[in-house]
């Protein structure tokens, strides 16, 4: 059965906004040192990591702390599924290495234009 152009708009509105949805979560992985408590369970939620947002509100372990986390620690913190450790730390990793990255374009961008600058001013 052939779909009406009424309906494959829909499914291309879909799939526009499943993109923009997917970069808004990029932005937000670069930004994760900010995230609360909440914010961090929820993004663990969408990654089949559920049930742990109120264990890092008891915790209070926020975007900023989380990528210090060990397997130790969250064993400690009540986390007793062994993979679920192994996923935890990795997602964590992830986040930091994208970090870092955001923050190593950033310093590369500015020191490429400061040399910019020096080279036309003459310095």
């Amino acid at each position: 059965q052939q779909q009406t152009p009424a309906i494959m708009g829909k499914d291309q509105n879909k799939e526009m906004e499943e993109d923009v949805r997917h970069t808004v979560r990029l932005v937000n992985e670069n930004n994760y040192t900010s995230w609360t408590p909440i914010q961090l369970g929820r993004y663990l939620s969408e990654r089949g990591l559920h049930g742990y947002g109120g264990m890092f509100e008891y915790h209070q372990i926020d975007g900023s702390i989380a990528h210090a986390l060990s397997e130790e620690d969250l064993e400690e913190m009540g986390v007793d599924v062994m993979t679920d450790r192994l996923k935890l730390i990795e997602v964590f990793g992830s986040l930091q290495r994208a970090h870092e990255q955001q923050d190593g374009r950033k310093y590369f961008g500015k020191a490429k234009r400061n040399s910019m600058i020096l080279a036309v001013i003459g310095v």
